[in-house]
């Protein structure tokens, strides 16, 4: 095939709008065709695509343009010359490929191919048929090619055309040239369908028909039209008439180019012109018109060849018609034809028929003025004569003028008549502009033309679209067209042809539709101002506020209605709303509403979503703004409208609601109530949207105890159970609105009336968790004892933060354990919870970061704090709050900002609903219905995220004048500071100081090794780090770094640590490198890996040569050292089988090890939760020496219960002037030193208590199993919950001789605690006399000399006695004492207390457990635990007897003193009261102790009180035998006799230390024990009875003679059964059963 290159052209390569992936995609295509079509394929692509650049579809892709491209080529190549080439074609693409279509859907587009012989209107015929479908184009692309072709019409040469043929006079089919000229139109649209793809192309090739045709048989038209025109001047010569002189050059005109030849037909005349029908000249059809059943005229809705207007035509002496068809053209442009017909006449000049000419008229004959076109210059001579104006006078230019733009297709077709007398009106125009309408109706119905004149300033789109639509129903006819013409002046013309089918035309008043068209026309700003013409202030403000788009949507009525709401808006209340669309009555589920706001929109994302949660769908919307100037100054006021429809379509009376929702809008725009699904019930219950946020605040609880529905679900429950919704909020009205008339008996009636009611309801309820879900809602109320939702301000103004004071234990849905009250606080600003598990309980307020579950969290806390102050006065409690507002990403100082605010909300609306004291008086809380009783008494500390609080709450309790001031926060400003007084480490280092001196390793003079968790800044690793100079910390970590020195110098290092600790805000970044040993360093954690040094692998155990923080952090937690000291939040050590998810901290799971993994010798837990509790017991199964968190870090907790209780007492002092503030703060700081010692104490004793309980071992399994059990039953304990071992474990413990672990020992401790302060508080004890002592003992030193009377006057003095006299009891007693006594012995609290003060009085235990503390680190750990525990056992024995002697002793005068005072005679005069064997045994006692380590005094003191056990019995004794001062050494002596003789005392010393399996193993050996000794004391009232006849008082030896000599006849049977029950196997129950009922025989009792 031959083919050529042309000059000039160059590949596809070198296109730039080809360049990259398409280049290469279209090279792909390429290779499709064979060698010769991909060469002129190569050349067809840059000729196809140079216009590609400026296409709106230049971002085609690659792969999609290259297959657009061989589509269009394929076709162009294989077409024929002459023929035409149409194709319409999918190219489908893959979403992915272009950025604006997404989803991965199936798209593409579709290509038109039309390729023809290059002639005239092909490109606008093509467009205008795809514009009348519809189809928009993406590319239009219409390149000239010159083309070769052989002989069978297969290109083989093409190049790019210059130009096309512009007429159809010439085309390449017609040269004799070798290149010919063709046509190729690409088009490129959207995707359309198989079926309308089919269409299109069809109709494409019928408009390309026309086009054809139009340009095949212009020639002949014009040759036609020639000889038309030749008629015409020969007709003309012998007529001389203008009219068709005029004809004549009007056809020249049009022949010259000023119309374009569509089609031309002849008509025939059969018969009289009036009467005849018009028939076609066979053969004459040209054009679109060489169809003889084309017909481009209408009568009525047919197409015709006549009509009346043509016939009327043939009867006027015109020659020519010119006129509108009825048939829009295909061809070039798509507007009606315009119709020229032309008479023909006969020879003998009658006329015959017509020639008929469509077409369209070119531009020139729109521009050029009416004087240079025929007929047109003829009719404004006309117009000015008939007119009467001159043309040389100013009106006459000014009609000229109206004349030349006088719309040019009405100009052709109006009468000069009617046109003329427009003229008056039309000048006027020019002086008065105005609202006019003239109006011309075509005599024969088929349009009506309107011109319409309207101000320029008043017209728009809106009132050109009102005004057709006037017309249209004006004349019963539809707008067909409009033509807008802005004039010179201030008047804007529109020529509107008004098209009509049918009847007769309405005659219409022109005047009453230039009323209408005024009414349209008039400015909504005029409307507006009739609307204020009363109001002249607001018609200055809103005059020219609104705005265009606003007035083209709304009337003014709206707008005075709009103005109401913007004049409520303030910078207080910058936004308002209103929803309408409804009258009263009516209901429809589609309602409009109105949003306003002050100089700033509201997003659509706000309003949206906050509309859907009150129930609507949003259908539309539309912005408006007004700018009225208010005040001073201008304001923009933004509206924003919308159209709304409920979510269920259900119907709503807008009347009824209207003013809830609005309400409801604006508290959640306001902030005040939340943005959530609640809010549906203001539409679905007919809630206000406090009652829907009384939901939810309950919804929000229900959530924090664990119930598995979340918020969104329990809202969808409630909208779906309005009517149960609406019952709920009843029932909390009926309960606790202040409001009732109902005194408390009738809330409770009504109450029970409601919930039998509610009840009965769920019974239709079909859904489980939505019938549950309701229950816990109405269980919920129930429960509530108070709220502050009545309450209202001097204002009248209602809280917008609720708070329910919850019965917690009513609350069946609670998880264990279960507080005594509880606060729920809620708000859109902060959530919060308080935990009490006393009516007098403290703790602190936490800033929890666990929005989802923080009362699990504090919970947790507070359980921890419960057994944590058992060495303060209240009980535990624990609250805690998330802040709602913190921006995520907000600065430091702003997150403070909020969470200040959200704390300073959840501490007052504490108070809000809390009782107040005046003086001795309960004060209620106003507007608050109780439902529970007085209850004052309610404290906060500081805690996680509050350490800096404590004035901000003090501050609120002045506001509230709550009782307590600023005794209501420890630690503020007027306090004791945890950290300046280190109190809370220093506490924690007592118990670690003792874990490591029963070790033997004093870390105060020796080194010990330290990992910790926490950082220099903080209180308690802070502190910590710094009570010995001998702490060589290796290794720790915070949340920003980790710290490692492998060796560190001991004193370098501390001073380091000093520095850095008073370094504001510091952190392991600050300390000196220089002063950490080699391989040691400070890491961040944020970096991605650490390098692991040789010394860090030998210290931390790490093979790996580098590892990620978490895997350091880890490492170090699993170092090997003496000590880990706990001082950072979070839980890091797990149990062995214990899960992260159980452990419920997630942020430190990649760090969290198990117990099993520990590598020290003793943990100090400074902060709290460091180990779970199942991982403190592994830990210690392990070997690892450690307590609890509570019982560590408790120095913080006494400090601020300490601060509180000395601020109550000198409460008065303050009210009476006796001090001021400042002096009674100096007070408080010299009393800092008194309170520490105090707490340190306590944390001394109770570690101390615990080693004791340690030390008992196995054998004590029984006394923990009885207490664990008794603490159980009266719901203080529950074993599962704290972790404590069942009875089954217990008796394989005891089996393999494990007693309990610390851990467990210090849970049992603080329960022990708690329940016998349950019973001290409940009975008589705490307000003995003889407890004042021990009421002023707890104050410091200062306070007790000073304020003794307001001391005992303090409002906590049962609370506080009580306090001290549990902490005295169970650390030196044991926890297991007081439960024992009272149910050995069948004892109440006051017996069994007085039983256990009596022995530690008499032993004088508090002396003799500080003078055994004073050997710390002066003696074996060991050896100085021995020592306590036996001080301990003589306690516990003590008690014990004076338990058994029960009612006995308390017929003497003050018994537990009398007895002390005997104990105390017979130790004075020992050595003359003891027996022989006893001093013997005294000795050796005391030889042992000093041995190993006690001091004589301590020693003595151990052997005498062992050996003087019964001095309790020899006072009894000295009663019963009526034995004086003088005798008390003889009756001594006589009992330690008799005792020996018959081995008595023994037997009871080793009845005590039988084994009891259970309770009656118990009762049994206390029955027999109680037998012995009242046997014994029979035994020695009877022998000093026979002594007293006639034996010295000094021979206590001849006394027992007599005695023995009365019973000689069994006393040998009794001793020897006495000695066989002691000796040989082991003493059982039944050995000392029998024992006792021997002793029965001899004693006769």
């Amino acid at each position: 095939m031959p083919r050529g290159r042309a000059s000039g052209q160059s590949s596809a390569r070198a296109t730039p709008a080809i360049g990259g992936e398409r280049a290469e995609a279209i090279a792909r295509a390429a290779r499709d065709f064979d060698a010769g079509h991909r060469d002129l394929f190569e050349r067809f692509v840059p000729l196809l695509l140079t216009r590609l650049e400026r296409s709106e579809a230049s971002g085609l892709p690659a792969e999609v343009l290259a297959s657009i491209v061989k589509i269009a080529f394929e076709h162009f190549a294989g077409r024929r010359p002459g023929q035409r080439v149409i194709a319409v074609e999918r190219v489908p693409f893959r979403a992915g490929d272009r950025a604006e279509h997404a989803g991965g859907r199936e798209t593409g587009v579709t290509v038109v191919v039309a390729g023809n012989d290059d002639k005239p209107f092909l490109v606008s015929s093509v467009l205008g048929e795809l514009q009348a479908r519809t189809v928009r184009p993406q590319l239009v692309l219409h390149p000239l090619l010159r083309v070769r072709r052989d002989a069978h019409g297969s290109l083989t040469d093409l190049q790019g055309a210059t130009d096309g043929a512009d007429d159809g006079r010439e085309t390449g089919a017609a040269r004799s040239d070798p290149w010919r000229d063709e046509s190729l139109i690409l088009v490129v649209a959207a995707p359309l369908d198989e079926a309308s793809a089919d269409t299109l192309a069809g109709a494409i090739g019928s408009v390309l028909d026309e086009v054809d045709a139009a340009v095949t048989d212009w020639s002949g038209m014009m040759a036609r039209l020639d000889a038309a025109i030749a008629a015409l001047e020969a007709r003309n010569v012998a007529t001389a008439d203008p009219l068709v002189a005029e004809t004549l050059a009007f056809c020249r005109w049009m022949r010259a180019g000023n119309f374009v030849f569509l089609g031309m037909r002849e008509y025939r005349i059969d018969g009289a012109p009036e009467t005849g029908g018009l028939q076609v000249v066979a053969g004459s059809g040209l054009g679109i018109l060489a169809d003889p059943e084309v017909h481009v005229l209408r009568r009525g809705r047919e197409l015709v060849a006549l009509t009346d207007e043509v016939r009327r035509f043939y009867l006027k002496p015109w020659p020519i018609i010119i006129t509108k068809s009825n048939v829009v053209s295909r061809v070039h442009r798509r507007v009606h034809m315009d119709y020229v017909g032309l008479k023909t006449f006969g020879a003998d000049g009658r006329l015959t028929g017509e020639l008929r000419m469509v077409g369209l008229f070119t531009a020139t004959a729109y521009t050029a003025p009416p004087a240079e076109i025929p007929f047109l210059r003829l009719k404004a001579e006309r117009v000015f004569a008939e007119s009467g104006v001159k043309r040389a006078s100013h009106e006459g230019r000014m009609l000229q003028n109206i004349l030349d733009t006088f719309p040019r297709d009405e100009l052709f077709q109006i009468g000069v008549r009617q046109l003329a007398s427009w003229v008056p009106a039309l000048l006027q125009l020019e002086f008065d502009p105005r609202v006019r309408v003239l109006v011309r109706r075509d005599r024969f119905d088929r349009f009506v033309s309107v011109l319409v004149f309207v101000p320029r300033d008043r017209f728009s789109t809106a009132v050109r679209e009102r005004i057709g639509a006037l017309l249209a129903d004006a004349f019963k006819g539809r707008m067909v067209t409009f033509q807008p013409y802005f004039t010179q002046g201030p008047l804007v013309r529109v020529h509107y042809i008004i098209g009509r089918y049918e009847g007769r035309t309405p005659e219409i008043e022109e005047s009453s539709l230039e009323e209408a068209v005024e009414d349209i026309a008039a400015t909504w700003n005029d409307r507006l101002a009739a609307e204020l013409s009363e109001s002249p202030e607001r018609l200055a403000r809103y005059a020219t506020a609104f705005s265009s788009a606003y007035a083209e949507t709304f009337g003014p009525a709206r707008a005075l209605d709009d103005i109401d709401r913007i004049e409520r808006l303030s910078d207080e209340a910058p936004a308002a709303i209103d929803f309408y669309g409804g009258g009263a009555g009516s209901s429809q589920s589609s309602v409009r509403v109105a949003i306003y706001r002050f100089d700033h929109a509201i997003p659509l994302s706000e309003r949206v979503p906050l509309l859907e949660n009150m129930g609507f769908t949003v259908i539309d919307e539309r912005t408006y703004t007004v700018k009225p100037v208010l005040g001073d100054r201008p304001r923009e006021v933004f509206i924003h409208d919308m159209t709304l429809v409920t979510f269920d379509r259900r119907a709503i009376d807008l009347v009824r609601v209207d003013a809830a929702l609005e309400d409801a809008f604006l508290a959640v725009f306001s902030g005040r109530a939340e943005n959530d699904a609640f809010n549906r019930l203001v539409l679905a219950a007919e809630c206000d949207w406090r009652e829907a946020a009384m939901l939810r605040a309950y919804a929000g609880y229900m959530r924090q105890i664990g119930l598995p529905h979340g918020p969104r679900y329990i809202a969808e429950t409630l909208v779906k159970h309005a009517d149960r919704a609406r019952d709920l909020v009843r029932l909390f009205k009926v309960r606790l609105d202040p409001g009732s008339p109902l005194d408390d008996a009738g809330r409770t009636r009504r109450e029970v009336d409601w919930r039998t009611a509610f009840e009965g309801a769920l019974a239709s309820v079909e859904s489980l968790n939505e019938d549950r879900i309701l229950r816990s809602l109405a269980s919920l109320v129930a429960a509530t004892v108070r709220t502050n939702y009545f309450m209202c301000d001097e204002h009248g103004s209602v809280p917008q933060t609720i708070a329910f004071k919850l019965a917690t234990r009513d609350v069946a849905d609670a998880p264990a354990p279960r507080p005594f009250r509880e606060i729920w606080v809620s708000s859109p600003e902060v959530d919060g919870v308080h935990l009490r598990f006393a009516p007098i309980a403290r703790g602190g307020l936490r800033w929890s970061d666990r929005p989802q579950d923080f009362r699990t969290e504090v919970l947790g806390l507070a359980k921890a704090q419960q057994v944590k102050n058992t060495v303060i006065v209240p009980q535990g409690a624990k609250g805690g709050f998330v802040p709602k507002r913190i921006v995520p990403g907000a600065a430091r100082d702003e997150v403070m900002r909020v969470g200040i605010a959200a704390y300073r909300t959840f501490v007052s609306t504490l108070l809000d609903i809390t009782d107040n004291l005046a003086g001795h008086e309960i004060v209620h809380p106003a507007g608050v219905t109780r439902r529970d009783g007085d209850d004052p008494y309610l404290v906060v500390a500081a805690d996680k995220g509050t350490a800096t609080f404590s004035d901000f709450a003090n501050a609120l309790s002045a506001d509230h004048h709550f009782w307590l001031d600023d005794a209501f926060a420890s630690g503020g400003s007027a306090g004791y500071d945890h950290k300046k007084m280190g109190i809370t480490a220093r506490g924690a280092w007592e118990c670690v100081k003792r874990h490591f001196r029963e070790m033997d390793h004093d870390i105060q003079s020796e080194p010990v090794r330290v990992i910790g968790v926490g950082d220099m800044s903080g209180d308690v690793f802070g502190n910590g780090m710094l009570l010995s100079r001998k702490i060589r910390l290796v290794a720790a970590f915070d949340h920003r770094d980790i710290f490692i020195d492998p060796e560190p110098d001991a004193e370098a290092s501390f001073v380091e640590r000093q520095r850095i600790f008073a370094l504001p805000r510091s952190s392991w970044q600050d300390y000196d490198r220089s002063l950490i040993s080699k391989g040691g360093g400070v890491f961040s954690r944020s970096a991605k890996s650490v390098a692991v040094t040789a010394q860090m692998r030998v210290l931390l155990g790490i093979d790996a040569a580098s590892v990620t923080p978490a895997e350091l952090m880890r490492a170090v937690l699993m170092g090997e050292a003496d000590l880990l000291w706990l001082g950072g939040i979070g839980t890091y050590v797990r149990g062995d089988g214990e899960s992260d998810a159980e452990v419920g901290d997630r942020a430190n799971d990649a760090i969290r090890i198990p117990a099993s993994g520990l590598r020290v010798k003793a943990i100090g837990e400074g902060a709290n939760l460091g180990l779970t509790q199942r991982g403190r017991i592994d830990a210690a199964v392990h070997g690892v020496r450690l307590n609890t968190d509570f019982i560590d870090n408790s120095a913080g907790v006494n400090s601020s219960d300490q601060e509180v209780n000395i601020k109550i007492a000198l409460s008065p002092v303050l009210a009476d002037g006796r001090l001021d503030r400042a002096a009674r703060n100096s007070l408080l700081v010299t009393m800092t030193d008194d309170v520490a010692r105090a707490c340190l104490a306590n944390n001394y004793e109770q570690s101390l208590a615990l080693s004791l309980a340690e030390r008992r071992g196995a054998e004590a399994m029984g006394d923990w199993q009885h207490l664990m059990r008794s603490l159980e039953a009266r719901g203080i304990l529950d074993r599962k919950l704290e972790g404590l071992p069942g009875d089954g474990a217990l008796g394989e413990r005891r089996k393999a001789g494990r007693g309990l672990t610390r851990p467990e020992l210090a849970v049992l401790l603080a329960h022990a605690k708690i329940a016998l302060s349950y019973d001290l508080i409940a009975s008589k004890v705490p307000d003995g006399a003889t407890m004042r002592p021990l009421l002023a003992s707890y104050f410091p030193p200062a306070l007790q000399h000073a304020y003794a009377s307001d001391i005992a006057a303090h409002p906590l003095a049962r609370e506080i006695v009580t306090t001290e006299l549990t902490n005295r009891i169970v650390n030196m007693c044991g926890p297991d004492l007081p439960s024992r006594l009272a149910d050995d012995w069948g004892l109440d609290v006051e017996a069994s207390t007085q039983a256990m003060l009596g022995a530690l009085d008499m032993l004088d235990a508090e002396g003799l457990f500080a003078a055994i503390g004073g050997l710390d680190t002066r003696i074996g750990g060991s050896n100085q635990l021995s020592l306590y525990a036996e001080a301990q056992r003589l306690v516990r024995r003590q008690a014990a007897t004076l338990a058994s002697l029960g009612r006995r002793l308390a017929a003497l005068d003050h018994a537990m003193p009398a007895v002390a005072d005997v104990f105390r005679r017979l130790v004075s005069q020992s050595e003359g009261v003891l027996t022989a064997p006893r001093i013997a045994e005294r000795d050796a006692r005391m030889a042992e102790w000093n041995r190993r380590g006690a001091p004589i005094g301590v020693a003595a003191a151990l052997a005498e009180a062992d050996v003087l056990s019964e001095a309790a019995d020899i006072a009894l004794v000295a009663r019963e035998a009526h034995v004086g001062d003088e005798r008390l050494a003889e009756a001594a002596r006589v009992h330690f006799a008799i005792g020996d003789a018959l081995r008595l005392s023994e037997l009871r010393r080793k009845g005590q230390e039988i084994p009891s399996a259970d309770r009656y193993d118990r009762l049994a050996i206390n029955s027999a024990l109680a037998g012995l000794a009242a046997s014994h004391r029979a035994m020695t009232v009877e022998a000093l009875a026979l002594g007293g006849k006639g034996s010295s008082a000094a021979e206590p030896g001849r006394t027992v003679e007599a005695w023995r000599a009365a019973h000689a006849s069994s006393l040998a049977r009794v001793e020897a059964g006495l000695a066989e029950a002691i000796e040989g196997a082991p003493l059982s129950v039944a050995r000392l059963t029998v024992a006792a009922a021997l002793a029965r025989d001899i004693a006769g009792v």
